[in-house]
């Protein structure tokens, strides 16, 4: 858990409170690069929206560049990037390759 990306993502402005809900719980559960792999379950039902009110948020963050698929770890499960871009990324984590990255900063 960092507290860094979790802070960051409520400091983003531009998006919906549901959408900063969700990037906000899944950057509580992200590493220090920003990498997580959520229980996207466990998520939406914190998160109290529907399923498919969770799922259009994910396109959403997704579509504005705030979340990025990582990828598929056996032990793990799917991993997303949050905030990807805002975080040096190390040799040995998934590259966040592929990924729309911001290209204004839109931290407040």
């Amino acid at each position: 858990m960092s507290l860094a990306v979790a802070s960051d993502c409520l400091h983003w402005t531009g998006i919906t409170a549901e959408q900063k809900l969700v990037l906000f719980l899944l950057g509580d559960q992200a590493d220090e690069y920003g990498l997580c792999y959520p229980s996207l379950q466990r998520i939406q039902k914190t998160s109290c929206l529907s399923a498919s009110d969770f799922e259009h948020v994910i396109r959403r963050l997704e579509a504005k560049g705030l979340l990025c698929y990582a990828g598929f770890d056996a032990d793990l499960g799917n991993g997303y990037y949050v905030l990807p871009g805002r975080y040096r990324v190390p040799k040995g984590h998934p590259q966040p390759a592929g990924c729309r990255i911001p290209t204004i900063d839109r931290w407040a």
